[in-house]
């Protein structure tokens, strides 16, 4: 798969774990809607992990902090990002976590 391709699927993955999370799915998902959500989840982090390797191994960050950020870099909403984590078995990540996340390492 080419560079363009991956980086139009991540644009569509963003997308569409943003809606979600703005149609508030991670409040009430039922197991076949969290399957799905978590699937495209898993593909969007699949595609970034070696930014959030990067992050992690080399910027000193914890994983959740590279994941945020690495996540921010590809236009993934805080929303949509608590709405990953969660989704991934994080627990307790809430949008104010993530935001508190980016500000934190926006130097980076």
């Amino acid at each position: 798969m080419s560079d363009a391709t991956d980086s139009s699927d991540s644009l569509q993955l963003s997308e569409q774990l943003n809606q979600l999370a703005a149609d508030g799915v991670h409040l009430a998902v039922d197991d076949q809607n969290k399957e799905s959500t978590k699937q495209l989840a898993l593909e969007l982090v699949q595609q970034h992990h070696d930014r959030i390797n990067e992050l992690y191994y080399e910027h000193d960050l914890s994983d959740a902090e590279a994941e945020a950020l690495a996540l921010a870099e590809a236009d993934v909403t805080p929303a949509g990002t608590a709405l990953i984590m969660t989704v991934t078995g994080r627990n307790d990540i809430s949008e104010e976590t993530v935001v508190e996340y980016i500000e934190q390492n926006a130097a980076v």
